[in-house]
């Protein structure tokens, strides 16, 4: 298998799951309807089709980000204010922002990781990177489709 077929058939995917995950959705929004609070297995069946849910959507976002748009990317510049901007984009960071930040191990080894920008007391930090300093780091945001 390549590349490119696996690419596509993770596309095909995630339109498979759209539905799935939008079914299970409607289901949790009137789960009264379908499952008998008396019935343990009935509840336990209700509780798993929530984490199932849960965890395709994660899936579905994985995939999406492969073809997502990058809107803004940069380096980052703090102002006066402890906000940063994405370089000369006019684009904010603020808590609960999503992020991808371009790592690199080496010279010649980089990759871009999801992260998101979180407010610890008084100063923003990237989520999982408390102590990593913003300040010249690249990154990038992507803009996802909607629902």
């Amino acid at each position: 298998m390549t590349k490119d077929t696996m690419l596509q058939e993770l596309l095909n995917l995630e339109a498979h799951l759209k539905k799935i995950t939008h079914g299970l959705r409607q289901i949790d929004d009137t789960w009264s309807d379908h499952f008998d609070p008396a019935d343990p297995d009935d509840m336990y069946l209700c509780s798993t089709f929530a984490k199932v849910e849960d965890k395709l959507s994660a899936v579905r976002r994985l995939i999406q980000g492969i073809g997502a748009r990058v809107i803004a990317q940069g380096t980052l510049i703090k102002n006066a204010d402890g906000q940063y901007a994405i370089g000369n984009t006019g684009i904010m960071l603020t808590a609960g922002s999503a992020v991808e930040v371009l790592f690199r191990s080496s010279e010649q080894d980089a990759e871009w990781i999801e992260s998101g920008v979180e407010l610890c007391g008084d100063e923003y930090a990237l989520t999982g990177f408390p102590r990593l300093d913003l300040e010249g780091l690249t990154v990038r945001v992507k803009q996802y489709p909607s629902e």
